[in-house]
């Protein structure tokens, strides 16, 4: 059987780790194990939150052209770490007669039919979801306690800050149009520098830019 190896981390910082490369070692040893070839792997550094991701979407439609049916990835995890996205995802490929395989388990996320597997997904997209709230929370008690030792407030990730009319035009172009789909957030990008406009540092517009800036607006 011949599939796709979908690897996704959530940034540019595991990105350049171990991340991709554990994934790809786990994907490749459930392919040996199972007779199967990894046609092509998809990497992505993408939160695991969003269901909208450009790497993902491009690698359904290289799916479509190379009639490939299954994706595999290391475990649930790596599809998403939010309960409700992963079952949107599963249900969505699904539908499309796209499988996915969990290279952990060996189960196609997609053809649990019986409660119990079903229950079992969704307690794993639980304790996912669970250990990234962790994590978070973890992260915000480091950045107090920093603050208070330094006698100055030590915040996260500063927020990005555009022009009125920019985020006006990025509104404008996620805003769905009646009666017609509404535009992805790679669309939406691909759209910002088409048209010349760059980022607060001077760089091209990224789907990623673009999801964070939505989210902060």
């Amino acid at each position: 059987m011949k599939v796709f190896g979908y690897c996704r981390v959530s940034t540019e910082t595991n990105k350049d780790g171990h991340g991709f490369t554990r994934q790809k070692e786990s994907i490749n040893l459930w392919a040996k194990n199972n007779k199967s070839e990894v046609v092509e792997f998809f990497e992505e550094v993408f939160t695991g939150t969003e269901i909208e991701r450009p790497v993902f979407a491009q690698m359904l439609d290289h799916m479509n052209g190379k009639s490939i049916k299954n994706f595999v990835v290391e475990n649930q995890t790596r599809l998403g770490r939010d309960l409700m996205v992963n079952l949107h995802l599963v249900a969505s490929c699904k539908k499309m007669g796209v499988g996915i395989i969990d290279a952990s388990t060996g189960d196609d996320l997609t053809k649990q039919e019986d409660p119990m597997s079903v229950a079992m997904m969704q307690i794993s997209g639980v304790f996912a979801q669970l250990e990234k709230s962790q994590l978070v929370s973890k992260l915000r008690k480091a950045r107090d306690a920093k603050s208070k030792n330094l006698g100055k407030r030590i915040e996260g990730r500063k927020k990005i800050t555009l022009p009125n009319d920019l985020i006006l035009k990025i509104k404008q172009l996620r805003r769905k149009p009646i009666g017609l789909k509404r535009k992805t957030i790679k669309q939406v990008a691909d759209e910002l520098n088409f048209a010349g406009l760059v980022t607060p540092s001077g760089g091209k517009f990224h789907a990623t830019t673009v999801s964070r800036i939505l989210k902060e607006i």
